[in-house]
């Protein structure tokens, strides 16, 4: 890091340290999509993320929790809108880990967005939005809930 002059605009900044016991973990877990590592912009009121063809590129630009989860199956919800038309390609929604396997599920405004995921391990949990730039996403929560199924299959 080296100083000198200019300006830099910032959204905000969270600074959050807690225990993270896998022991302890009670589901469904729910995150505000703010905790999630994030382009766009965030609503301090209710939390959520804004994605906007604007102002932010194609490409995944929102992506976590990266924290330990027991090894299992999970859904994991994505709760967002869109001003966009019912019926509207927003960007997919999947994991890039090796110990986390599921299918590349579509979001799509109007639409449910839930992914059934096998993880093998207890590693590290993600899931990677990729915004394709079609219209605003606003993500406001993601919900992990573990289910009991031995082979995870997408349904639509």
């Amino acid at each position: 890091v080296r100083t000198g002059t200019g300006s830099c605009g910032i959204d905000a900044i969270m600074l959050a340290g807690t225990e993270w016991d896998l022991d302890k973990l009670h589901f469904p877990v729910e995150f505000p999509a703010y905790s999630f590592f994030h382009a766009g912009r965030t609503d301090l009121k209710d939390g959520s993320v804004i994605l906007s063809p604007s102002s932010e590129p194609a490409d995944i630009i929102f992506y976590g929790p990266k924290l330990p989860f027991p090894t299992g199956n999970y859904e994991c919800e994505i709760v967002f809108s869109s001003d966009s038309p019912e019926g509207t390609l927003l960007g997919t929604v999947y994991s890039r880990y090796p110990s986390t396997k599921c299918p590349i599920i579509p979001i799509i405004s109007g639409k449910e967005c839930k992914l059934r995921m096998e993880h093998a391990n207890d590693m590290r949990l993600a899931v990677d939005v990729y915004y394709n730039r079609s219209g605003t996403l606003r993500i406001r929560k993601i919900i992990f809930s573990k289910i009991n199924e031995s082979k995870v299959t997408n349904k639509k």
